[in-house]
């Protein structure tokens, strides 16, 4: 059987995740010198409120663990009787966190396979509960990987922003970079590409509602186009937002999942506050 190990940039609360077996190697975010571990010291309620405060000072810091943190991790999971190691991890195109984990890998002495999940939130959401399903299943790494990977590359996943502040302020805007002269006049919306796992631009609106509905149009378009579908929301402190959107999806016939999430501190850094994502994928890969 093999051991999960993720860190906490999913939609799922970092307990319930340790209660299905899974190993979590937190992020960390920094206010100044004041530092906090994601999910574990700080809940994503506690960051959008702190994030607020400290606006004026400018944003947070999120640092990713180490090679020697996930080289220990990879040992303790070892230690559980596991004969291997599935590893998955944001996009490394927002984060340096799978490069440490390649690293911890490259140099120990059991198998350990790390996927890249090129995005994060609600779509970690679906892989790690694959992940689950497969290693109960008593499935193998490369049948894991293999699910993931159709996963990955069918998903569609929008983030609807209120401004494009906080993406231009880190430096995350990406492919985006055409947006930042506008970015306190547009609502825009926003996907992480496949390729790169960096942010794009899909579309941008001149008001909330618009967005809404664009995000809810390009919805429907996929469900029309893939059938039964899994469709996933989260927010960013912004709960009323969230209903808007299902709302909107849900007037086209589309029935939205219950397992609604936070988008926790290291996305949040970057999309800033009131942002609602959606993902959307077909039920027969999960």
């Amino acid at each position: 059987m093999f051991a999960i190990v993720m860190d906490t940039t999913s939609s799922i609360d970092v307990k319930d995740l340790q209660e299905q077996g899974v190993t979590i190697i937190p992020l960390t975010v920094e206010f100044g010198e004041e530092s906090y571990v994601d999910g574990l010291e700080m809940s994503p309620a506690q960051f959008y409120a702190k994030m607020e405060d400290y606006k004026d000072q400018g944003l947070p810091k999120t640092v990713c663990p180490s090679p020697e943190v996930f080289r220990k991790t990879y040992v303790e999971a070892m230690d559980t009787g596991a004969d291997s190691i599935l590893v998955i991890t944001l996009s490394s195109g927002l984060s340096s966190t799978s490069g440490a984990a390649y690293l911890a890998a490259r140099e120990f002495d059991a198998p350990v396979t790390v996927f890249d999940s090129k995005s994060g939130v609600q779509v970690m959401s679906l892989m790690v509960e694959k992940a689950i399903k497969m290693r109960d299943e008593g499935a193998t790494v490369a049948e894991a990987v293999e699910a993931l990977e159709k996963i990955r590359d069918a998903n569609l996943t929008l983030f609807c922003l209120d401004t494009m502040e906080n993406l231009v302020k880190g430096g995350r805007v990406g492919k985006a970079a055409g947006l930042a002269g506008e970015a306190l006049k547009i609502k825009p919306l926003l996907t992480l590409n496949k390729e790169e796992g960096i942010v794009e631009e899909v579309s941008r609106a001149r008001g909330v509602k618009s967005m809404l509905r664009s995000a809810a149009d390009k919805v429907e378009e996929y469900v029309n186009e893939h059938g039964d579908c899994a469709v996933r929301l989260s927010h960013a402190n912004s709960p009323e937002r969230l209903e808007a959107l299902k709302d909107e999806i849900e007037s086209r016939g589309i029935k939205v999942d219950e397992q609604e999430g936070w988008i926790g501190c290291v996305f949040g850094t970057h999309v800033g506050p009131s942002c609602v994502s959606v993902t959307v994928c077909p039920r027969d890969l999960l």
